[in-house]
């Protein structure tokens, strides 16, 4: 079972948090925010090969459908040194994960 498919099954009770390619598409996001999808993950983590110039990052903050948010993933001496680069998203965001270090 998916996602969407979990959430399809909620009766409208959950939304989910999705983890896209940069070649996704707008159609691809529309189909996600059909489907309950309300959040974008990015992974920022540098051991795990991550870039903070993604196209798809850039383009889904600067974008993203009303009601989305943005959860990032970065390792924590990151969110210091991205300061300027968070102050400019308008758009709700959460750093993720679990106060890694």
């Amino acid at each position: 079972m998916s996602t969407v498919d979990a959430i399809a099954s909620s009766n409208g009770a959950y939304r989910g948090v999705a983890c896209v390619k940069d070649s996704v598409t707008d159609g691809a996001l529309e189909r996600l925010h059909r489907g309950g999808i309300r959040g974008i993950r990015f992974n920022f983590v540098k051991h795990l090969g991550a870039c903070l110039t993604s196209p798809c990052f850039t383009a889904c903050w600067l974008e993203s459908n009303p009601g989305w948010h943005i959860v990032l993933h970065f390792d924590a001496d990151d969110i210091l040194a991205q300061r300027e680069l968070l102050g400019r998203i308008d758009v709700p965001f959460i750093i993720d994960h679990m106060g890694r270090d």
